[in-house]
């Protein structure tokens, strides 16, 4: 993403800085998302961690945990979706609207997953979830046009929503 770009300069400035969390931090977890080029690339480097896509990325030799999205369906109340995983697989019904949404939803499974909360739980849980204020936010009333709000303002978060 080039949200960051203001702050960092370019892209290898904020994949250094990006890297630095999971280097000299030492986080229980470490959640790495496997549809980013630099995420699989970090992959190699992190065998301990939990690869999560939801385009089918995850690489083939891989051997250490994962989630996956399969099936993923977009409409107009949010999305549904099925997910296999080192943990089970379930089917996940929510709300929330855009690409952006279901690529943080599966991070913040896997997250939870790693950290030993129960998949059954969590999958219940993911109906109840609701959009940050101002991204891909939902107004509906009776009779009136239904009205989404995002303040997506850059060429990637537009195109991700």
């Amino acid at each position: 993403s080039r949200d960051h770009l203001d702050y960092h300069g370019d892209m290898a400035r904020y994949e250094a800085a990006k890297w630095q969390l999971f280097s000299t931090h030492h986080a229980k977890e470490k959640i790495i998302n496997a549809d980013d080029q630099v995420g699989r690339r970090w992959l190699h480097q992190l065998p301990h961690a939990v690869a999560v896509s939801m385009e089918g990325k995850i690489p083939a030799d891989w051997k250490g945990r994962w989630l996956e999205a399969q099936n993923i369906n977009y409409h107009a109340q949010g999305v549904t979706l099925r997910f296999d995983s080192s943990w089970g697989e379930g089917r996940l019904v929510s709300r929330l609207l855009g690409a952006f949404n279901v690529s943080n939803l599966l991070m913040a499974l896997a997250t939870l997953l790693a950290l030993d909360y129960p998949l059954k739980k969590l999958v219940a849980t993911v109906s109840q979830l609701q959009a940050v204020c101002g991204r891909m936010e939902v107004f509906n009333a009776l009779d009136r046009p239904t009205v989404i709000v995002d303040y997506a303002h850059t060429p990637d978060a537009l195109e991700k929503a």
